[in-house]
């Protein structure tokens, strides 16, 4: 995951243990406003660098919190990006600050106290925050509705499965049924038909039966007569 780092210059050596134990476990984290290329504004590419960040961690301190701190700018950004900060970010108490001088953005979220190792403690809690993928997101959805598809499709496949039935072409000789009509199929002399030959208006569907003669009974009005 990227991750910004946001520090006082004061808490620079902490900032710097947590760093390489995140790196160490695979992630990549924008640390030192030194390592910003010349060239562009300093604060756009502060901005852009949290904008790109899946998780902001914020090191608490009475230096961080100190009104006109540029730490306090960059935890604007990360308030830009995430209106709430649950599960995005994650305030870490580096040095014991009152809890009436923290903003009320990272108060609204638990705030990390390390008690044993901050660097190991802060890496832990970095992977319990791991964003889930959109698949993770949608795999609950899909298998609450799995059950529903499964029986539309047996459906469709049953109906496609009659409607295909009832319009198959019956051996010759005997009487089929197409289109509200009674067919008798007539063999060729020949005993091997190819085609269709209908007489009496009547129509064949399915059939396949050349060389034949089949003659139609209808079974009701026939309203294709004048």
């Amino acid at each position: 995951m990227e991750i910004f780092l946001s520090y006082a210059s004061e808490d620079k050596a902490t900032a710097e243990t947590i760093t390489f134990s995140l790196r160490g476990r695979g992630h990549t984290v924008f640390l030192d406003r030194d390592d910003l290329p010349a060239g562009e504004s300093f604060d756009h590419q502060i901005e852009r660098a949290v904008n790109e960040s899946d998780i902001f961690i914020f090191l608490i301190s009475p230096d961080s919190v100190t009104e006109g701190r540029y730490t306090l700018t960059e935890l604007k950004f990360a308030r830009q990006k995430w209106r709430s900060p649950n599960n995005r970010v994650l305030p870490v108490m580096a040095r014991k600050t009152p809890l009436e001088q923290v903003p009320t953005y990272l108060k609204a979220i638990t705030i990390l106290e390390p008690t044993g190792n901050v660097a190991a403690e802060t890496s832990a809690a970095v992977d319990e925050m791991r964003p889930q993928s959109s698949w993770r997101l949608v795999a609950p959805t899909l298998r609450n509705l799995w059950l529903p598809i499964a029986a539309t499709l047996v459906v469709l496949i049953l109906a496609f499965l009659l409607f295909d039935k009832r319009y198959e072409s019956s051996p010759s000789g005997e009487n089929i049924t197409a289109i509200g009509r009674n067919v008798t199929v007539t063999p060729s002399p020949s005993g091997n038909p190819t085609g269709v030959q209908a007489t009496g208006g009547g129509v064949a569907i399915g059939g396949n039966v050349t060389g034949a003669t089949v003659t139609t009974t209808p079974t009701g009005k026939d309203e294709d007569k004048p």
